[in-house]
């Protein structure tokens, strides 16, 4: 399993301002940053992508609005929600 760890942000605090995600494969301890849309390539795949939440994992969302490029938000309890922006900055 992925698990994001830290974001780093480009010109806003938005989930569309997410440039860079920090993350770390739990299954072999590997570590490494990806773009945002090497992230999006991945979840695509389909691959699942999680954060760690207080209630337990989180899964990460490709999010899809005509006009925009897509982005990366998390997805808990039925809910969109902003873990994602609530991780460390690197």
């Amino acid at each position: 399993m992925i698990y994001i760890t830290a974001i780093q942000m480009s010109g806003g605090n938005q989930h569309t301002h997410i440039a860079n995600v920090m993350w770390l494969d739990g299954a072999n301890g590997k570590a490494d940053i990806s773009s945002t849309e090497q992230m999006i390539e991945f979840i695509d795949k389909p691959n699942t992508v999680q954060i760690g939440g207080r209630q337990g994992p989180v899964i990460v969302a490709v999010i899809r609005t005509p006009g925009q490029k897509p982005f990366l938000r998390t997805h808990a309890d039925k809910q969109w929600s902003d873990n994602l922006l609530a991780l460390p900055r690197f």
